[in-house]
This record gives C-alpha cells, structure tokens and sequence, in this order.
C-alpha cells in the first residue's frame, strides 16, 4: 500500500524507520478495515429499515458480508530480502555500493543482545 493513498502526509515518510513505517501501515490497514464494516453496516441497515426486512427477503447481516472482515498480515522479510530491496532503491537513485560483508545471523543476534 502506498503511504500518501493511506493517507499519511507524504513529508513525514521519509523520517520514519521501517518499523515506524510498518506500525503507520497496520494501524491504516485496521482503519480501512474499520470503515469498511461500518460501510456495509450502514447499506445492510440501510436495506432493513426502506423496507427489504418486509417481506422477509433480507438475508442476515453474517450472510451478506461474512463474520467481519479480517485483513491478512503480511509475512516478515527476512534482513536478506530488505538488504536486497535497499541495495536495488540505492541503485535507482545513482548510488555507488561498496561491498559490504553482511553479518551471519548470529553475529547479529549477539548484537542485539549487547
């Protein structure tokens, strides 16, 4: 999903961290979840109270749109995948890499211990 189409200011992306980015993202996806539930609240509502309920012919709220609307989580990118993703955004913008050893996992679990 893109930052600004989640309705963020497209200034404050570029201070976030990825995990600020990731709690920005999930807290969007909850929030359009939210407005989507009251949407079909409000048409399902709608219908009972202009008169479908009459003749029996309204089917149940869980029927129509399920038993609420779970969004999927993404799974995890391991630090390969998003050093991969960097070193191609770097890439695009004209940057020169130098190679730089990447630390075996547990090098940088020792790391985060410390």
């Amino acid at each position: 999903m893109d930052y600004t189409a989640a309705g963020f200011c497209p200034q404050g992306f570029w201070g976030l961290t990825f995990r600020l980015y990731d709690l920005h993202m999930q807290g969007a996806a909850k929030r359009i979840s939210r407005e989507i539930e009251v949407s079909n609240r409000l048409a399902w509502n709608t219908a009972a109270l202009s008169g479908a309920a009459f003749g029996g012919q309204l089917p149940k709220f869980e029927k129509v749109f399920g038993s609420g609307s779970k969004v999927r989580a993404a799974a995890q990118q391991s630090a390969e995948v998003l050093e991969a993703h960097l070193k191609m955004l770097a890439i695009a913008f004209g940057a020169k890499l130098e190679e730089m050893p990447m630390p075996s996992p547990v090098t940088r679990r020792k790391a985060r211990r410390a």
